[in-house]
Order: C-alpha cells, then structure tokens, then sequence
C-alpha cells in the first residue's frame, strides 16, 4: 500500500467526482441504469481515499506526507518597489497547493461519507436524473476541494462552483418556491463570499508578501498561499526567503490591530452566511424543508461545517488574539442561536421544518466551542461538526423514507409507524437520541467537550446552555414519539420496511454515529495535533501581550 501514497491522493478525491460529472453527461438518456451506476461509482471512490488518508495519518507525519503544490497563476504588477524599496519586478502569485491536517481531514471524510451516500439514495429520484447527478457530482467535488485548498483563491474558486452547483438544486428540484429559495442562496451566500474574497485579497497584499531573488536582483512576490499568510501575520512581518539578508528592511508594514480586527469581523460575517449565523438564516430554513432528500442531507450537515471550517482555518487560526477579544461575543450568539433555534423547532407541526430548525438551533454549539479558546473546546466544535453531519443525514434519510411512503411529513398525520415500519423507526429513534446528547452516540461528546470548554473562562454562559439541551431533548421526543408511537393511520398499517437501498446508507451512518458515541478518541486523537498547535499559537500572543 505504499505506493499509494505517492499518487496525488488529494487531487484524485475532486477529479473523481469531477470525470464522474463528464461520464454522466456522455451516457445516453436512455441506459438510466448505466448513469446511476457511474454516478454513485464516482461519488463514493472520494470516500475510499478519505478512508485510506484517515487510516494512515499518523503513519505519514502528518499533512505534509499529502501536501500538493503547483504553479498556477502569476500576474505581473505594473509596479516595482514596496513601503520606498525597490525591487527588480513585482508579481501576484497563487499556486494550486492542497493538504490534510487533523483540523480538515474528519471533515473531509464526513463530506465524502454523506455526499456519497446522498448519491446512493438518489437513485430513487425520478425528476431530470442525468442533470441531478451532474450537479451532485459538482457539489461533492467543490466541497472536497475547499476542504483540502491551502490557497486563498483556490478556496475561493471551490466555495463559488459549490454555491453554483446549490443554485441549481434549489432552483430546479426546490419545492414549491425552489427559484425564490435560490435566488436568496445568491444574495446572501454571494454577499459572504464577496466580503471574503475582499479580505483574502487585503492579505494576499501585505501578510502574503514574500521577497526572493532573481538573479542579483530582488523580486517582491505577493503569495495567496496559506502557510506564506499564516506565517506572516504570526511573525509580525511578510514572510520571506532565506537568502534575503535584512528581512525586516524588505518586508511591507505589518497589518495594525484595528485593521486585523476589522478582517476578523469580515469573515465572521462571511462564513456566517453559510453555517448559519443569525439572522442570517432564513434562506438555509427554506432550503432545508424543500429540496429533496440527498441534497437536505448535505445543506443540513456540510454546509455548516464548511462554513465552520472556514472560519476557524482562516479566521480563528489566523487572527487568533482578535477572536479570544470576540470571545465572548460569539459566546453570546451561540446561546442565542441555540434557545432560539430550540423554541422555534419545538412550535413546528412539520418534521422537515423541525430538522430545519434542530440544525440551527445544533450551531449554537459550535459557537460556544470556538467561543471557548482552549484545546477542549476547540476539539468540541470539530467533533460537533463531524457529528453533526453525520446526524443530521441520517434524520433527513429517515424522513424521506416516511414522506415516501405517507406522502407528507406532517407529524399529527403520521403515528405509530413502529408497527409497519419498525425498522426505520429504530433508525430514527437512535438518530434523534444522538442529536440530543445520549451517551454512546456521537452527539454526546462534541456536546460534552464544548461546555467543559466554556464552563473554565465562561461558567455562566456555559450554564445558559443547559435549557438549550432540555428544549432539544422536547422537540425532538415530541417528534419522535408521535411518529413512532400511537395509533396508526389505517392507510399507513400496509407500509414496507426499508429497502436495501434505503437501509444500507442508513446502517452505514449509524455504525458512524456510534464509533463515534463509544470511541470518541478516533477523532479527538486526529484533531488533537492540530489544536496543540493553535494553542501554542495563543499561549505565545497571551505572554507577548
């Protein structure tokens, strides 16, 4: 298995989908079976070498045995001298570099886990087919690549083609008002990506500043690549080559603490469109309760988490002393997020509606994680996301079994299913159990290490978040015993059980939900590395400061 490491294992895990979207767009409309299988063939090979990565991470040092770089694109600038330097030449410079750390490689697997069974369970659509896997295909790719980029425009062009790929899902399969729900995706996921890219440009501009030589002469090179960026904002100065002699005198001015302030706001803002961030939401609730069921299982668990991601990769690892300021700010919204959530979610008479808000009412604790600034917490929100995921795809999973068979996910119109459908209910009962915090589902640790986290700088607010936990376990019994339990409908007495090609996906995603309940250290272990090093990072700022 050695050899496989010396293949380009992270550029394969996008093209694949990738050459799957073009395999998809040459099969005749008319062999529909061929189609299904390329499609699901190419969207969950991702997935065997997400498994392999995670298999041997700590065998390969790390993310550099997966690091990947290129030259990509270099534009020349019309000038050649920086802060009264003067250089021979002055270029902009993005490389296509990818890599895996402990922060992005449980992710990456969780979006290979649920965008490839989302691909399995879409076999039953019957709507435009050939179109709905090329924009799957495009989806599972585009997330793929922003977990992995390590380039700010990279990141960039792989959040924009995933934002052009749920467009067109919301546009066309959206029921009822799927272009209104699309076009709002577009206003408020745009609006967050333009304020990104203004402030992946600003450091592009003066942290991503490096200085080489060329020839005798000195050329100043403006680098979107993320270790160039990280290293120049932690140093206090740009980033440079070592054969430059007197770094200092080279480098540009240093970005102040009002403007790395400003940035850190930005981002928040930005990366809050997509996770969601309140009132930023209203676009994802639609979203949620409209689209069919692969598609909830992705804008339900991955979105947020690549929302998340971004903001703790590029907002909380890079501008650590402006977030420990926000702290207690972002403290404040994930209580907020997590009770109004909560009471919104338990008003609800739809089950889509309740999943909808369950989901944003569960980012609460993801804020109350990042919020907490220490290692225990940290590691909470990364669990919290990966679990969450996973949860939240397979409630969607369930549900659209039920509204399958009973056509309508109107919770006073369905009940006591236990008796004709006991084995998806089973699945829905131990997928709601994990959402609520029960030990030996997923749920309960990413719940437990976010509080412990906040309880040391913040015990009262991590106390506010006790109600937050009661109102989840009502809304989400409620929902689950009157579906489950009671008496039946007469026409709901002669539903089938899952079929094989509902309760593999299903199965799968349990036995993930409980590795992760039972073994929590087969992700913390993972992520582990990656907080330490953070945490050095904040430990270093708080004794400067």
């Amino acid at each position: 298995m050695a050899f496989l490491t010396e293949l380009p294992l992270l550029s394969l895990m996008w093209l694949t989908p990738a050459a799957g979207m073009l395999l998809v767009l040459l099969t005749p409309t008319g062999q529909g079976r061929v189609m299904q299988s390329l499609a699901v063939l190419a969207a969950l090979l991702p997935l065997l070498i997400a498994a392999f990565l995670y298999a041997t991470f700590d065998q390969q040092q790390g993310a550099g045995a997966y690091t990947e770089q290129y030259p990509w694109i270099e534009v020349p600038l019309p000038f050649a001298s920086t802060m009264g330097h003067a250089y021979s030449e002055a270029k902009l410079s993005f490389s296509y570099t990818v890599a895996v750390d402990g922060l992005s490689l449980p992710l990456l697997l969780a979006a290979a886990l649920v965008t490839g069974l989302a691909a399995v369970t879409a076999v039953q659509l019957r709507k435009r087919r050939k179109a709905f896997y090329f924009w799957l295909l495009w989806l599972e790719a585009s997330l793929i690549g922003l977990f992995i980029a390590r380039d700010v425009l990279l990141f960039i062009v792989f959040l924009q083609v995933a934002l052009v790929a749920l467009y067109f899902l919301l546009g066309i399969w959206g029921n009822p008002d799927g272009e209104r729900t699309a076009n709002r995706l577009l206003a408020g996921a745009g609006l967050g990506s333009v304020l990104l890219l203004a402030v992946f440009l600003i450091l592009t501009c003066t942290a991503g500043l490096r200085v080489e030589k060329a020839g005798e002469q000195l050329q100043a090179v403006y680098s979107g690549g993320y270790g160039g960026i990280a290293r120049g904002l932690l140093m206090g100065e740009m980033a440079m080559s070592q054969e430059v002699p007197n770094m200092r005198a080279a480098a540009a001015a240093p970005l102040t603490e009002g403007v790395k302030m400003v940035l850190f706001i930005l981002q928040l803002i930005g990366f809050g469109l997509l996770m969601p961030l309140l009132p930023f939401h209203t676009w994802l609730m639609k979203a949620q309760a409209s689209v069919p069921t692969p598609v909830a299982m992705i804008i339900s668990g991955l979105l947020p988490a690549a929302g998340a991601y971004g903001l703790l990769r590029y907002g909380v690892f890079l501008f650590p002393e402006q977030a420990e300021k926000m702290a207690l700010t972002i403290a404040v919204i994930g209580i907020i997020q997590l009770l109004y959530g909560a009471l919104l979610a338990l008003r609800q008479t739809d089950m889509r509606q309740l999943l909808a808000y369950a989901s944003l009412s569960q980012m609460g604790f993801i804020w109350l994680g990042i919020a907490a600034f220490n290692e225990t917490g940290l590691q909470g929100t990364i669990f919290q996301l990966m679990a969450g995921s996973l949860c939240f795809a397979l409630l969607w999973l369930v549900v659209g079994s039920l509204q399958e068979r009973a056509k309508t996910t109107t919770i006073s119109e369905l009940g006591g299913l236990a008796r004709s459908l006991p084995f998806i209910c089973g699945i829905l009962m131990a997928a709601g159990l994990s959402l609520i915090g029960i030990p030996g589902l997923a749920g309960f640790p990413g719940i437990l290490l976010s509080l412990l986290g906040l309880f040391d700088p913040m015990p009262w607010l991590a106390a506010a978040a006790i109600p937050g936990i009661i109102l989840t376990a009502a809304y989400m019994l409620r929902g689950l015993l009157s579906v489950i339990f009671g008496p039946i409908a007469e026409g709901h007495a002669a539903f089938k059980d899952a079929r094989f090609i509902e309760a593999a996906p299903m199965i799968i995603l349990l036995a993930f939900i409980v590795l992760l309940g039972c073994f929590p250290s087969f992700l913390t272990d993972t992520v582990q590395q990656s907080i330490k090093g953070l945490y050095s990072q904040l430990l270093a700022v708080r004794m400067e400061g």
